[in-house]
């Protein structure tokens, strides 16, 4: 079961619609990403939280990345 998710995760042997599709959803969330980016540097009240928020975010993915990635 877990190759299966992980070739699905990768797109191998799965046709060129599952391409598309990891291809637009990746699109989304970057637009996501950046959308609420902007937003937050926008809020003058949240900003500071924010920025500490995403910054230890930032930080933890990295960790766990460097953790776990050989």
């Amino acid at each position: 079961m877990l190759a299966i998710i992980n070739d699905l995760h990768m797109g191998r042997n799965s046709g060129s619609g599952w391409a598309v599709l990891i291809d637009v959803a990746a699109a989304l969330l970057g637009f996501v990403s950046i959308s609420g980016m902007i937003l937050l540097l926008s809020l003058i009240k949240r900003r500071n939280w924010g920025l500490a928020y995403m910054v230890t975010g930032t930080v933890a993915s990295v960790a766990v990345y460097l953790f776990f990635v050989p």
